[in-house]
């Protein structure tokens, strides 16, 4: 600060004081008892469950928001790719109704994604 100020005579003063104590902390005196020993104790121990658990879930929240992107971007590639290759315009053009198009459709979801799905699942209930 001296420095920076371009004086010498600079001087930064600074006090200290303790926070006021409570009248219940008055009333009970200087020693902790056995009671206060173990409300200490409960809310050390309680702070790391909520820390356990805060880290648990954030990583629950990355997980979903990871999932949440990729099957966004998955669902985009899907409609650019039906769009470029003009799939659905040309089974309709030659007599493929929308029904039996979209159906197809979900077939192909439900056999390429249901194994994975189980799977998933089969490894959320080992781990748990």
């Amino acid at each position: 600060m001296k420095s920076a100020l371009d004086d010498d005579d600079f001087e930064f003063k600074t006090t200290l004081k303790a926070l006021p104590i409570t009248k219940e902390n008055l009333a009970r005196g200087p020693y902790a008892t056995f009671n206060d020993l173990k409300e200490t104790l409960t809310l050390i121990s309680m702070s790391d469950i909520v820390g356990q658990f805060g880290r648990m879930s954030w990583e629950t929240v990355g997980c979903i928001a990871a999932a949440w992107f990729m099957l966004n971007a998955f669902t985009i590639s899907q409609i650019i790719r039906e769009r470029t290759s003009e799939r659905k315009l040309f089974l309709e053009s030659h007599g493929q109704s929308q029904f039996s198009y979209w159906m197809a459709r979900y077939l192909n979801d439900l056999i390429f994604y249901l194994p994975v799905s189980l799977v998933a699942n089969y490894l959320i209930g080992t781990y748990e």
